[in-house]
Parts: C-alpha cells; sequence; structure tokens
C-alpha cells in the first residue's frame, strides 16, 4: 500500500514478504532499487530536485526511520511496520543464500567489507558473494572507475547488490550505473549496513528497538557523526509533524459529524 506523507510516497509491507519479492525479481533478472526513507532522506527530498529525482527511480521505498513512521501512521490507517535498511538487507540476503542467487557488496572501508564479508560467510556458509568494492568519492566520480564498476556486475545477471554507501551517493551510483548500461538485478540502498554485518555497529537491543529508540542506541555510539541527523534535523521535522498530527484529527473530527 502507497502512502503518502506530503508528497514523498512510502510502501507499507511485512518485511518477509518484501524480501521474497524482491529476491524473486531479482533471480529473473528484473533491474529494480529498494530505498529506505528516514527523516535526512525525507528533509532532503522535500528541498533538493535533484535527490527527489533520484528516488523517484526507486521501486520499493520501504518506512525506515521511526518518525516516518509516525507520520505514515498519522496520514494513513495503512502503515503497520518499520523495515530498517539491516533487517530488510539480513532478510534478503537470507533468502539469496537459500535461493543460490549471488550478491555484491559496495560501500564500507576495506575492513568493513571483509569483516561483512567473513561474518556473512559464518553465518550462510554457501552464499555467493561475488564481489565486493570500496569506492571513494572521487572514484564516484570517475567515469573508468564506474565503467568497470559496471562490468564487474555485469558478470551475474540475476543477483542483489547492497550499496552501502549512504545517501545521496547509494542512489547517485544506482543512476549512474544504470546511465551506463541496462542493469539487472536488485539494488538495495541500504547506507550503513555494511557496518552493522561487519559488528562495527551494533543494533539496539529488541525491546529499545520496540520503543522506538534504536536512533539514540546509534547516536551513544557514533555522537559525532550522528549529531546533525538526530538534533538538528529534528528542528527542521517538527513542523512536518504537527501538520500531520492536526490533519489526523481534522480527519477523526469530520468523520465524527
Amino acid at each position: 500500500m502507497k502512502i503518502d506523507i506530503f508528497g514523498m510516497w512510502v510502501e507499507s509491507f511485512d518485511i518477509s514478504a518484501i524480501a521474497k519479492q524482491v529476491t524473486s525479481q531479482a533471480a529473473k533478472g528484473e533491474n529494480l532499487m529498494v530505498v529506505t526513507p528516514n527523516v535526512d532522506h525525507f528533509l532532503r527530498w522535500q528541498k533538493d530536485a535533484k535527490f527527489r529525482k533520484l528516488y523517484e527511480m526507486a521501486d520499493y521505498r520501504l518506512i525506515d526511520g521511526m518518525p516516518i513512521l509516525l507520520l505514515a501512521r498519522l496520514l494513513s490507517k495503512g502503515a503497520s511496520e518499520r523495515i530498517t535498511g539491516v533487517d530488510f538487507s539480513v532478510k534478503v540476503v537470507s533468502e539469496a543464500h537459500a535461493m543460490q542467487l549471488p550478491i555484491a557488496l559496495i560501500g564500507g572501508s576495506e575492513n568493513a567489507s571483509q569483516l561483512a564479508r567473513n561474518n556473512l560467510l559464518k553465518s550462510f556458509p554457501t552464499l555467493d558473494i561475488f564481489y565486493s568494492a570500496t569506492p571513494s568519492t572521487s572514484d564516484l566520480a570517475n567515469p573508468v572507475y564506474l565503467a568497470n564498476l559496471s562490468k564487474e556486475l555485469a558478470r551475474k545477471e540475476q543477483k542483489i547488490v547492497l550499496l552501502c554507501l549512504g545517501s545521496p551517493k547509494q542512489e547517485q551510483l544506482y543512476f549512474n550505473l544504470n546511465s551506463i548500461t541496462s542493469l539487472t538485478g536488485a539494488y538495495l540502498c541500504v547506507g550503513g549496513t555494511i557496518d552493522f554485518f561487519a559488528n562495527l555497529v551494533k543494533r539496539a537491543p529488541s525491546f529499545i528497538q520496540r520503543l522506538g529508540f534504536e536512533w539514540f542506541y546509534r547516536f551513544m555510539q557514533e555522537p559525532t557523526r550522528l549529531f546533525r541527523r538526530y538534533f538538528v534535523s529534528s528542528y527542521f521535522f517538527l513542523p512536518f509533524l504537527i501538520k500531520a498530527i492536526f490533519q489526523s484529527f481534522s480527519a477523526k473530527f469530520r468523520k465524527a459529524k
């Protein structure tokens, strides 16, 4: 079900169902991109036309951040659950392992990439990680590098590609690769997931996740990097939340009359 949150649509899914759907499409060699909107993405989408164009390429937009889930629930009855990029990636990799579908890891540091690869193979011993790369910012702007990356990924037609570069770099990379050749497979824009796979960043305990405070748990691990995202962005997000609350109460009032 699609939900319009002030112009940006998101979709509410059962995580197992959407993981199976995406993996099934990838196994058919279809070309698709999945994004996981959070507050940072939402605010960028509101003000950046170039970013909106990139995001419009997505075939699926899963609800990641709790504030985005709250907006969706206020504006529609169809919003059911939050699906983080990490949780979604784990489900998709598990499905890929069962279907013998190869995967590629793009992003993170050299250390994180290697640790993530080792940990994934411990959990999924026969998983085919056919390619990994840790491009720098300059690499992502280099046509020669992008052409070589495109060739490497094209070695497997049916595949899952985890783009762990952060937004908007990962969406821009998908756009650039798609401009070079007709892509095949599922491209998951899942930000810092590779650091979680590498166990360099820890998930919050399940009860903290259920309470909606995983963001604070992450902030305590990376305060310098996440301060702006979690605290400065909140100031700009607040008007949207107030407007959604007002619209929700107005709709209930009209129905009650």
